[in-house]
């Protein structure tokens, strides 16, 4: 039995792996943040914080969707007859 495959290979960004990184932390920051008790000056800091990886996150969304876009792709599986 053969597996079908399928490799993507994307342009050069470096910065990509660096920002979903930090998208990932930061939002799991923020929902941790979310949960204690309130304190208003925490709050406004973790709201903004928020909104900032809102950002992060349309930003990373818009960069992956022209990387993949542009991406090579490769097929291996059975042939077709």
């Amino acid at each position: 039995m053969s597996s079908d495959e399928l490799s993507v290979l994307l342009s050069r960004d470096v910065r990509i792996v660096q920002d979903l990184r930090l998208w990932k932390q930061t939002d799991k920051f923020v929902k941790q943040a979310r949960t204690g008790s309130e304190q208003p000056g925490r709050d406004r800091i973790v709201a903004e914080k928020g909104q900032q990886n809102g950002r992060r996150h349309k930003d990373l969304e818009l960069r992956l969707r022209k990387l993949v876009g542009e991406a090579r792709l490769f097929v291996r599986g059975p042939s077709w007859s």
